[in-house]
């Protein structure tokens, strides 16, 4: 060894042997070439890991298109981890086409994680969570959102946004955006879309001045949304018959405006003049015939009427002309709604085999029969509904399943079956809050109390800020006449905002009955609803 090293020299030349004052020999470190192998080792060992990484995630996460000096240097981490980000965004795109539901969920929520930024996969997330009718997350993602400077580069991601914030109470964020785009060069269409929430939003909260100084400030009645929502205003506060003559003015010079015709039937069915409103539905209908709009339209109008006879052939006729996916969901609400085991066998039967709504039909056919008690037709669609493989690979959909499997169990008494889908539903109440509901709600018909409130209080719990689990348990008190509940309940809705104005007056009725008369809450609980409604 003593060949590669000068003499004197030990330890791989990081020591040397030199005479001290006395004459003596010792060994003195050589802390130059100690520093440069320890930089050159640490330089090495770095590029090393580096390299393992870049490769494993490479490899193993399928990223082709990193950098590796993006992983190398430090400073440039945080490009590395949003184009990997970016990149499983693109992945979930994909997969969602190839409807591979586990790997998009990875994907996507993955791809967020490493790229918040990336504004087409926040608002994808938004989208999923908007079809569970998750709306409290959905506006939380999107806001979240607003913290980066592309959400304000994209205006279709404020044209998203919008009416979500709005459906979920967020007055304050939508308030916040119309002073932002008077500080910003935004497009003039995206400030008055904006300008157009915003007082919205004013109206939303009760500010009916703020909400008028608004449309007039931004000039909104000089569009169509403006005028209109400018007439919801004036009818709000009673001007029914001048909202009416205007809409009538408008309609003689653009009868074939759709906005128009529709606004005019609501404000009719308001009104409950079903019947005025059922012929100008059918104008409607004759001025569009191939609106799919116009056509529910009069199906919702029939079915207010109880009319289920022209409902069934009105059914018929739009599911032979039209099976697509949104008009099928549309469909499934009337049916729905209906609670008529006919209208959803007609459904069941028009919604081909190898349909992707087939699975939905199936449950919506079954609730139908659930709801109405018919349980021949529930036994035959839960056997259908049970077997079909897709049921149990899609999470909505198993979580619609469960939650009706539950109430088909309570219903004949089958308890372990029961337990078990109310088990399997209540972990799903997180992600799938609308099968709960549901649940819930034909439960508490079935007067089946305790597991209704069981999964209505796991709901309050997994969604703190939504006032739907709220507003079912106190109509699950009203039905089983637990006063002394329904109070702390009334106490915790009339606390949160836009109350369901049906829930308040139902529990008014209930607290008139003169067997509470000498409760000694109820006078004070009943002006708290006269003061919210």
């Amino acid at each position: 060894m003593q060949r590669f090293f000068s003499k004197g020299e030990y330890w791989f030349g990081f020591a040397t042997t030199k005479r001290n004052k006395k004459g003596q020999s010792v060994v003195r470190l050589v802390w130059g070439r100690i520093l440069a192998a320890l930089a050159l080792g640490g330089l090495a060992g770095w590029v090393l890991l580096t390299l393992a990484g870049f490769f494993f995630v490479r490899h193993q996460m399928e990223f082709k298109e990193g950098n590796y000096l993006n992983v190398v240097l430090p400073w440039r981490w945080d490009l590395y981890r949003e184009s990997l980000g970016d990149a499983h965004v693109q992945k979930a795109f994909e997969a969602l086409e190839t409807q591979d539901w586990r790997n998009f969920q990875l994907y996507l929520r993955r791809g967020l994680a490493h790229s918040p930024a990336n504004m087409e996969g926040r608002r994808l997330l938004a989208e999923v969570e908007l079809s569970r009718n998750a709306m409290i997350e959905a506006s939380t993602i999107l806001k979240r959102g607003l913290d980066f400077e592309d959400a304000y580069e994209e205006p279709n991601y404020l044209e998203f946004s919008l009416p979500v914030f709005l459906r979920a109470g967020e007055e304050e964020t939508i308030f916040a955006l119309l002073e932002e785009s008077s500080r910003r060069d935004f497009p003039e269409e995206t400030k008055q879309r904006i300008a157009l929430f915003a007082s919205r939003a004013a109206w939303q909260i009760g500010d009916i001045e703020r909400a008028r100084e608004i449309l007039q400030e931004y000039e909104l009645t000089d569009s169509a949304d403006g005028l209109i929502f400018a007439l919801r205003l004036d009818w709000e506060q009673g001007q029914h018959e001048a909202v009416l003559s205007q809409l009538r003015q408008w309609l003689e010079q653009t009868p074939r405006n759709e906005n128009l015709l529709q606004l005019k039937i609501n404000f009719l069915t308001e009104q409950g003049r079903l019947d005025e409103a059922r012929q100008w539905a059918i104008l409607y209908n004759l001025r569009h015939p191939e609106s799919v709009q116009s056509t529910l339209t009069l199906m919702r109008i029939d079915l207010k009427l109880e009319n289920h006879e022209r409902l069934r052939r009105e059914l018929t006729n739009l599911i032979e002309s039209d099976q697509s996916t949104e008009t099928l969901r549309n469909l499934a609400s009337v049916v729905r709604e209906s609670r008529d085991p006919t209208l959803g066998e007609i459904l069941l039967e028009q919604v081909e085999d190898d349909h992707g709504d087939r699975v939905l039909a199936i449950l919506v056919a079954l609730e139908t029969a659930l709801a109405s008690q018919s349980r021949d037709l529930a036994e035959k669609w839960f056997s259908m509904a049970e077997e079909h493989p897709e049921i149990h690979t899609q999470p909505a959909r198993h979580a619609y399943f469960q939650a009706l499997a539950l109430v088909w169990h309570q219903w004949q008494g089958n308890d372990a079956d029961a337990n078990s889908s109310l088990n399997s539903l209540l972990t799903s109440v997180r992600p799938h809050p609308e099968p709960a509901l549901r649940a819930a709600r034909l439960l508490t018909e079935q007067e089946q109390f305790s597991p209704a409130l069981r999964i209505l209080r796991e709901g309050q719990r997994r969604h703190p800020l939504s006032q739907e689990f709220v507003s079912a348990e106190a109509r699950l008190h009203i039905r089983s006449g637990d006063f002394d509940n329904l109070v702390l309940v009334l106490e915790q809705l009339l606390e949160m905002r836009r109350p369901d104005p049906e829930t308040l007056n139902a529990a008014r009725e209930f607290l008139y009955s003169d067997q509470f008369f000498f409760r000694s809450q109820r006078q004070e609980v009943l002006q708290h609803l006269a003061e919210k409604t």
